[in-house]
């Protein structure tokens, strides 16, 4: 069924300059992914601390998100000034996320096993404090750029756009912290944990950069008066969790991004000990680094020509058919996994990049735009505006999947039977991790797909909602006028 018969209003199309300055967090936002992709090479590879450590050690920060996300959505969504609701937190808390991430990667590397944990679950506490004091506004800011369906796609789209500099980047730092790294003065320390520190501060500059310019120039679409009411905390939560297709949409997100981070740190240890397994660890190391950057570079150009065209789907064939070809396109791309990473033909790993990122971006561009619609409807039902706490539902539930699957990530990475300090691995323990890295994202993303298949709005719901809203607010303007 096509979508595309309504018109957007002119006064709620989004300009092209803000749209862009939103969307540049999108490349703060997806940079947090460029600490998962450090933490197991540096601290576990680099460093020598047990991978199983490293995993429960990235998972304590989202136990304290549990808490922090719901009160961030609750306090900016009640916040009453000159600024807006989301402006400030988004400056203060973009300033911080750069500045904790740069000294992250700066332990003494003289330090015990205990010491190094020490530092680093203090510093990733610290990170991920800001990176909730940015992230819930600036995802809430999101939602509320305007009040039409589908320039809603256009908005996420752009983000998405954008946010693929995050997928030119990532891949090449563990290369480039490689090569900052080479002749260190530190004997016994790989050069990775010494060319880190550098990579640290250039990643952690470009995050500080990219999260401001959104508190500058963007603002919400509804304006809240300083006497408008403010809703309970507890109120606020309870009306949240009881939209059941929220949740739904909330659960799929938290098992797909699940699924797909619990088996993140096994493709550098397949393509060190199995692509590469025949050559010396080290070589291996900056070998497999190498062909993940290509590989992550390769994927950023594909979502940059997906997402034009998943905006266009969205918008005319319905969000919620566009999710469900992408939970399709996930599933063969990481079934199909198990003949792409193989020795011989590292590369070939490369051309999986073309099928698996566009899903992955299609998710990210669609789910947001369709948790916007769903605020019209609950502002439709309770009277109050509460992009915030939806915004920090939807990332604590994701972060509760993400956080169990970096506690398991480590772990499975040692129930296969990978020896943390070993050069060499048993065929049985590659062939386990092998098996686990292609078929537990399949698994995941399908059980989750079972809640996209049930969302029940399509797009003329949505533009019902937001009808019977812009006559709701036109009744007020009338009775003042009389």
């Amino acid at each position: 069924m096509s979508t595309s018969d309504s018109k957007t209003t002119p006064a709620h199309i989004v300009s092209i300059p803000r749209k862009i300055a939103w969307g540049l967090g999108g490349l703060t936002n997806d940079m947090v992914n460029a600490l998962m992709l450090l933490a197991m090479p540096i601290f576990s590879v680099g460093l020598g601390v047990k991978a199983t450590w490293i995993g429960i050690a990235l998972a304590l920060p989202r136990v304290w998100d549990a808490i922090a996300d719901p009160l961030m959505g609750h306090i900016s969504d009640n916040t009453r000034s000159r600024w807006g609701r989301r402006r400030p937190y988004i400056l203060v808390g973009g300033i911080g996320i750069g500045l904790t991430f740069a000294l992250l990667w700066m332990p003494n590397t003289g330090w015990s096993e205990v010491g190094l944990l020490t530092w680093f679950i203090a510093m990733s506490l610290l990170f991920f404090t800001f990176f909730t004091m940015w992230n819930i506004p600036w995802m809430a800011l999101g939602l509320d750029l305007t009040p039409d369906v589908k320039e809603r796609n256009s908005v996420q789209a752009t983000r998405s756009m954008l946010a693929t500099g995050a997928a030119f980047i990532i891949p090449w730092i563990m290369p480039l912290a490689i090569y900052l790294g080479k002749n260190n003065p530190v004997d016994g320390v790989a050069d990775e944990v010494i060319g880190v520190r550098t990579v640290g501060i250039i990643v952690g500059s470009i995050m500080v950069l990219t999260a401001i310019v959104s508190a500058f120039f963007c603002k919400e679409s509804h304006v809240t008066a300083k006497s408008d009411p403010k809703v309970p905390f507890l109120k606020s939560a309870k009306y949240t969790f009881k939209n059941k297709h929220f949740i739904g949409l909330c659960v799929f997100t938290a098992l797909f991004c699940g699924g797909v981070v619990m088996v993140g740190p096994m493709s550098y240890y397949i393509n060190v000990f199995y692509v590469y397994g025949n050559l010396p660890v080290q070589e291996a190391k900056e070998l497999a680094s190498e062909v993940m950057a290509w590989g992550g570079t390769v994927g950023a150009v594909a979502s940059l020509v997906a997402v034009p065209i998943i905006s266009w789907c969205a918008s005319r064939y319905g969000k919620k058919q566009t999710l469900i070809g992408g939970i399709i396109l996930i599933v063969i791309g990481q079934l199909i996994k198990w003949f792409f990473y193989v020795p011989g033909n590292p590369y070939l790993q490369v051309w999986l990049s073309l099928i698996i990122y566009p899903g992955l971006v299609l998710v990210w561009t669609i789910a947001p735009s369709m948790y916007a619609d769903i605020c019209d409807r609950d502002d439709l039902e309770t009277g109050t505006r509460r992009e915030g706490m939806y915004s920090a539902t939807s990332a604590w539930l994701l972060k509760v999947g993400v956080t169990i699957a970096v506690a398991a990530s480590g772990w499975l990475i040692n129930v296969a039977g990978i020896s943390d300090t070993a050069e060499v691995q048993t065929p049985e323990a590659v062939l386990n991790m092998r098996l686990l890295f292609t078929l537990l994202p399949s698994i995941f993303t399908l059980v989750g797909g079972y809640f996209v298949f049930r969302y029940p709005f399509t797009e003329k719901d949505a533009e019902r909602v937001k009808e019977q809203l812009a006559e709701r607010a036109a009744v007020p303007a009338v009775e003042a006028e009389a």
